[in-house]
């Protein structure tokens, strides 16, 4: 990565420019360090209110095959989505997960039309539940917006049907039957090459 600083920097600008509308409104992060070594797994976010730690596996990043910048700006995002983003206690995990996806996804730091699979269930996290965010946003004006504020208080599943009158169940059967499915690229997914983080 050319500068690592500079890349987090990025990450965050680009994060905060999707999960948010006003500064206020972001949570008051003064610190993020970025960690790498040997360990299992690929990366994960940690830290109190203010100071945050970024932990990128060097193991993981060893063994990527094809475009390793790409992967590498892709878990850089997902992760500084985790730092940024709302999670209140009780907030489904899965969905914590999709948000950082569907804001990877979003900026297309995943090889076009590789992750949007058809099947599962809207809270399986990661890309499952990333592309229904997504389709779910493309319905409804902001919902990605309101969802990520709403989820300072997760009231459950009820949240769906409060930012769009319709339940979660028949937004997933919706999804499931009009949705854009590998190995096409749904219209929501940003069609420019994705942002080269740290250049």
């Amino acid at each position: 990565m050319p500068d690592a600083k500079l890349a987090i920097v990025q990450a965050a600008q680009y994060v905060c420019s999707v999960l948010y509308k006003n500064a206020s409104e972001v949570p008051p992060v003064t610190k993020v360090k970025l960690v790498l070594e040997a360990m299992e797994g690929v990366a994960f976010a940690t830290g109190g209110s203010a100071s945050k730690e970024l932990h990128i596996s060097t193991n993981y990043v060893n063994g990527v095959g094809g475009d390793v910048k790409l992967e590498l700006d892709g878990i850089l995002i997902h992760e500084n989505t985790h730092i940024w983003q709302q999670s209140g206690k009780g907030s489904d995990g899965g969905l914590i997960e999709g948000v950082a996806d569907y804001v990877r996804a979003g900026g297309n730091w995943y090889p076009a039309g590789s992750r949007n699979r058809k099947g599962g269930a809207y809270n399986d996290a990661y890309t499952t539940s990333a592309y229904f965010l997504g389709w779910v946003n493309s319905k409804y004006l902001d919902f990605a917006y309101r969802f990520n504020l709403a989820m300072k208080s997760f009231p459950g599943p009820s949240i769906f049907k409060t930012l769009t009158g319709v339940d979660v169940d028949t937004l997933w059967n919706q999804y499931q039957s009009e949705g854009t499915f590998s190995p096409k690229v749904p219209e929501w997914v940003a069609s420019k090459v994705p942002l080269q983080l740290g250049k």
